[in-house]
């Protein structure tokens, strides 16, 4: 009985899930484009709305990505700077 309703139920789910998730995802992001301006966390923002525009969309996974890599590169090379200042504070 319930697999016959979800077999039913199944292309609204599939077409909500399409509809939903673009319009969360472009909400979520104009929110952290927003907080660029804004005194808000938009580098939080902004990756949470391409991580759930990357769901259904290829383009906004790969930009999620080059996000990923670009943070990924700054913290390393504020790491070493950040472990340099830390060396040069302990001297004083």
């Amino acid at each position: 009985m319930l697999d016959r309703v979800l077999d039913t139920l199944a292309p609204a789910l599939r077409a909500s899930r399409k509809l939903v998730i673009p319009i969360a995802g472009a909400s979520v992001l104009a929110a952290g484009v927003l907080m660029l301006v804004l005194p808000r966390p938009a580098f939080v923002v902004i990756p949470a709305g391409l991580a759930i525009l990357g769901v259904e969309f290829a383009w906004a996974h790969r930009w999620l990505l080059h996000v990923k890599e670009s943070t990924a590169s700054e913290r390393s090379s504020s790491g070493a700077a950040g472990a340099m200042r830390g060396a040069d504070a302990s001297d004083r």
